[in-house]
């Protein structure tokens, strides 16, 4: 699973939607690992996690954030 999440962000990282510094290995790291946690955590603490319908986009959306996704590419690719 990991794998899978750092070649995505590495791809968003060669088409220009993340900057070359970002740390993709290490957000992709932090991401799995929030997940591996929601789910082995969740019943024990329910109180202490996001609905179970957004929680899985919440993580995605503050891994993104964290590499310094930009959505506004691929609206500047599209304007060219």
């Amino acid at each position: 699973m990991f794998d899978t999440i750092h070649q995505y962000l590495e791809r968003l990282q060669d088409a220009g939607f993340v900057p070359e510094a970002a740390e993709t290995q290490v957000a992709g790291g932090i991401l799995v690992s929030a997940l591996f946690h929601d789910a082995m955590w969740r019943e024990f603490m329910p109180q202490h996690f996001s609905p179970v319908a957004t929680a899985p986009a919440s993580y995605a959306r503050l891994c993104l954030k964290s590499i310094g996704f930009n959505p506004a590419v691929r609206e500047q690719r599209v304007a060219s």
